[in-house]
């Protein structure tokens, strides 16, 4: 597994986790900010999934 770390505070904790795509899974802070993806098979999943997905959380906010 792998962890990307997004911009957060120090009192951020996860609150709701999403699946997306691919097996990864998106940890969402109260505000509903994306903190974090979880990348369950790294090996399996390419550098342009990963854009795609950040990508569209991005246009969320």
């Amino acid at each position: 597994m792998a962890y990307l770390y997004l911009p957060r505070r120090a009192s951020d904790n996860s609150v709701c986790t999403v699946k997306s795509e691919q097996g990864m899974l998106i940890d969402f802070a109260a505000d509903g900010r994306p903190i974090g993806m979880e990348i369950t098979n790294p090996t399996s999943i390419s550098p342009d999934a990963i854009n795609r997905i950040w990508a569209a959380i991005r246009r969320r906010f």
